[in-house]
């Protein structure tokens, strides 16, 4: 279960911010293929707390490494607020849909509303201090 958050929020995350430095692979789906420009969340610490979840979610998918089997410091990060975090990314994108007038916007508005439903109440979370990714080399997108 929480293998499959993780793995759904490192999706969300790479559409909606690019990947750990920002960047976005060209063999990915991405706002651009919708909007026909380049999209992120214009709250830039938003934009890099998400990025820098991707250190924390690739390291624990991808690698078995003696570094993390041995790092004494705990790592506390609530799959509740991530999945609110990524959910909230989605919400900035469907917005952008709407505020453009967008064909798109009905289909992604609908699923924006099931997923409300079905995510549980946002809870006070105790985390250790998130990670930021770095800041953006390329500038926000107007």
């Amino acid at each position: 279960m929480i293998e499959a958050t993780l793995v759904h929020a490192r999706c969300l995350i790479n559409f909606c911010c690019g990947g750990y430095k920002g960047a976005r692979n060209d063999d990915d789906i991405q706002p651009a293929d919708f909007l026909g420009v380049d999209w992120w969340p214009r709250d830039g610490d938003f934009d890099r707390r998400l990025r820098g979840r991707l250190r924390f979610i690739n390291q624990e998918l991808q690698h078995l490494s003696w570094q993390r089997v041995l790092h004494k410091d705990p790592l506390i990060v609530s799959v509740n607020l991530l999945a609110h975090e990524a959910h909230w990314a989605m919400h900035l994108f469907v917005d952008e849909l709407r505020a453009r007038h967008n064909d798109w916007l009905s289909r992604f508005e609908l699923q924006e509303q099931l997923v409300s439903k079905l995510l549980p109440p946002l809870a006070r979370t105790v985390e250790t201090v998130p990670h930021l990714a770095p800041a953006r080399q390329s500038p926000t997108p107007q």
